[in-house]
């Protein structure tokens, strides 16, 4: 399983889009500065592997439930030492719950 990179202006952020999985991640630094590295996977496919670089420690992850707003109908938060992670799910995802959207992260950081 892969994303879709797409990085937001000033590399403050890198979006990643999960094909067909109905749920997308943002991963930024947790002081909020830009990230030059973001910029190489712009447009690129990312793997668990790449993530792992960021998240290394990604099995062991605090999540926080983020209220439902407009934009994500389940979301979800972790921090890693230097960045953090949002998990959201679009309302047409079929996600039923914020440990069924935790589930899916795990599952795309699995090796398989």
């Amino acid at each position: 399983m892969a994303g879709v990179g797409t990085l937001w202006p000033e590399a403050l952020a890198l979006a990643i889009a999960v094909p067909h999985e109905g749920w997308s991640m943002l991963l930024r630094r947790n002081d909020f500065r830009p990230e030059p590295v973001f910029t190489g996977y712009h447009g690129r496919d990312i793997h668990r592997g790449d993530l792992a670089l960021f998240l290394p420690n990604w099995a062991a992850l605090q999540w926080t439930r983020v209220p439902q707003n407009l934009l994500s109908h389940f979301e979800a938060s972790a921090c890693d030492h230097t960045y953090q992670v949002n998990v959201q799910a679009a309302q047409a995802s079929g996600v039923r719950s914020h440990d069924e959207l935790v589930a899916r992260f795990l599952r795309f950081m699995s090796p398989a």
